[in-house]
């Protein structure tokens, strides 16, 4: 049996000036499935993010 889920990944780190400098834009975005909470993500704090926000996994 097959199962597919679709999802979307928002980045919400545009502050205004996308990426025109390193220190312009958050490390943040949003992981979107239909009918379910959003996920709020970041980088790792080490690289700008945000440490109340979920971390990309290491793999």
């Amino acid at each position: 049996m097959t199962h597919q889920y679709q999802s979307h990944i928002v980045w919400t780190g545009n502050r205004g000036e996308g990426t025109s400098g390193y220190r312009s834009y958050d490390r943040t975005w949003d992981i979107a499935v239909e009918g379910k909470p959003l996920i709020h993500c970041s980088n790792d704090p080490l690289l700008g993010g945000d440490p109340a926000k979920m971390k990309t996994p290491k793999i």
